[in-house]
């Protein structure tokens, strides 16, 4: 399908992984996430996107929403546009994030497209890439914190590109498992049992990776990760990703684009240590926190 220049369509789509007409899904060991998508027109504002339903993985399993245990219990939805020239109506900006009810399960949730409208510029162009985060917030930490993924549909020269249905979805990488035990001196890649640089902690809801443990569960060698003592800045590459964080700064540069953590790295016994949900969600990862286990799982 094509259309004009002047009528100029971008693709916006918010998951993969799972392409079932449509919508995109995606899974993890606590959360289903559906989202629909349409497309959204160049130099238009205030345009809906599609739903995005929210569910247990398993409604009838136990899970770890209790807002009797924890009064202050909430989830919240992030979601967040990685492209220049696409910001939401409502904030100006390229994130928007969404409360639900907290003084009981609010799921299953369905967040209706009109309240993700968007303005794009006229000028915008190429893939748009998207992420939704979900958090679950009780007793002073994030029960549940995970970063979904995002799907494109290309343009090309001005004209849209709808590739077919096996195509729209990027071909998998091997997925490895990664597991850390908070305090451990080890973690696991794929069973496999790694020497950690430094213990991992969690500092204010947040679990803290040293650079090569963090690294190492992402694929990326030694080669890939350089520190600048002069400005303390790590900067992490894997492919065409160049993720840039700096000791005590909340800003994440992925490719030079800039976006906002809510945990700074830090120094730790003479170690950097990172904030894993972040970096994970820099390279299409998730970070899984599991309260029970004291662990967390990046794939």
């Amino acid at each position: 399908m094509t259309k004009p220049r002047n009528t100029l369509l971008l693709a916006l789509a918010l998951m993969v992984f799972c392409f079932s007409g449509a919508d995109f899904a995606q899974a993890s060991g606590y959360l289903d996430v559906n989202t629909g998508w349409r497309y959204v027109t160049a130099g238009e504002d205030n345009q809906a996107i599609g739903d995005i339903t929210i569910d247990w993985s398993d409604p009838d399993a136990q899970h770890p929403y209790d807002s009797e245990a924890y009064p202050d219990a909430r989830i919240e939805v992030t979601v967040t546009i990685n492209n220049a020239g696409v910001v939401f109506s409502d904030t100006g900006t390229n994130e928007l994030t969404i409360a639900l009810p907290g003084d009981e399960d609010p799921l299953p949730v369905t967040i209706g497209g009109d309240e993700l409208r968007v303005d794009v510029d006229e000028d915008a162009s190429g893939n748009i890439n998207t992420n939704i985060r979900v958090y679950y917030y009780a007793g002073g930490q994030y029960r549940i914190d995970e970063s979904f993924g995002s799907a494109v549909v290309e343009v090309d020269s001005g004209d849209v590109v709808v590739i077919d249905e096996e195509d729209q979805t990027p071909a998998p990488v091997a997925q490895r498992v990664v597991v850390y035990v908070i305090g451990a001196p080890t973690f696991t890649i794929d069973g496999a049992v790694t020497p950690a640089v430094n213990p991992s902690y969690i500092r204010e809801g947040r679990t803290y990776l040293a650079i090569r443990d963090i690294a190492a569960g992402l694929g990326i060698g030694d080669a890939d990760i350089d520190w600048d003592a002069a400005a303390r800045e790590v900067t992490l590459t894997r492919g065409n990703k160049v993720v840039k964080v700096q000791i005590g700064s909340y800003i994440i540069k992925v490719n030079n684009v800039p976006d906002v953590m809510d945990a700074a790295p830090e120094i730790n016994n003479g170690r950097t240590m990172l904030p894993a949900a972040f970096i994970a969600k820099a390279f299409g990862a998730a970070a899984h926190w599991d309260v029970l286990a004291n662990t967390v799982t990046i794939k």
